[in-house]
């Protein structure tokens, strides 16, 4: 398994250069409020950003979206994998994956094992899981961004397929979360940012670096 970085929430063509320039290999578009790191796919097509990032992955991420938004969003920054983080059923992400023709890769809060229970279930349809912090019970609560870890020796029990590990990951815990985990991509956005949805350069390119060497010595 070769680890992945996915830096997350990226909304300016300055900040898809950022992530190029660090090696990263994934970026991702939110497409879901709240959260200040959402763009609307206008902005995405006026700036060109399907050119800009089109040498590396590009991630549509979405909270319970219709398929008219869903290719809207699509289109405007050229996606090839589309994230669901709201409350997407299993028949929802089947119709999504279906409709669309993309990889899906499906966000799940952890708090118990019992979260990688209900994952478990999505086996059959969804091509990638997503581990991160569970937001709070509110209905119209941010989904992700929320600089929040979980405990990942509960990953410990999964027995699914390959995932990306989120929340609350910087420059400070990668370590540990790469040691703890066996993630396929490292998934980071607040952790790489000097305030909400504003990316700083310094702390990409350090934590790429760091994730990397993490991995290195894991092997």
């Amino acid at each position: 398994m070769t680890l992945k970085i996915k830096i997350c929430g990226l909304s300016s063509l300055e900040q898809i250069e950022m992530v190029r320039a660090s090696g990263a290999e994934i970026c991702g578009f939110i497409f879901a409020n709240p959260s200040p790191r959402v763009i609307e796919p206008e902005y995405a097509v006026r700036n060109s950003f399907s050119r800009a990032a089109s040498d590396i992955d590009r991630v549509a991420v979405f909270v319970n979206a219709d398929d008219n938004y869903i290719e809207r969003c699509i289109s405007s920054v050229d996606a090839n994998f589309i994230q669901l983080h709201g409350d997407e059923s299993i028949e929802r992400c089947s119709e999504i994956k279906s409709t669309f023709g993309l990889p899906v890769i499906k966000s799940f809060g952890v708090s118990s094992v019992l979260d990688l229970a209900t994952a478990l279930k999505y086996s059959d349809i969804v091509d990638y899981f997503l581990f991160d912090a569970k937001p709070d019970n509110d209905l119209y609560a941010q989904r992700g961004g929320l600089n929040k870890t979980f405990d990942w020796s509960i990953l410990k029990n999964w027995t699914g397929g390959n995932y990306y590990l989120s929340g609350g990951l910087n420059e400070n815990n990668i370590n540990d979360a790469v040691n703890s985990s066996n993630a396929s991509v490292i998934d980071v956005s607040s952790g790489v940012e000097s305030e909400p949805g504003l990316k700083d350069k310094k702390k990409i390119e350090n934590f790429v670096k760091l994730t990397r060497l993490a991995y290195e010595k894991k092997l």
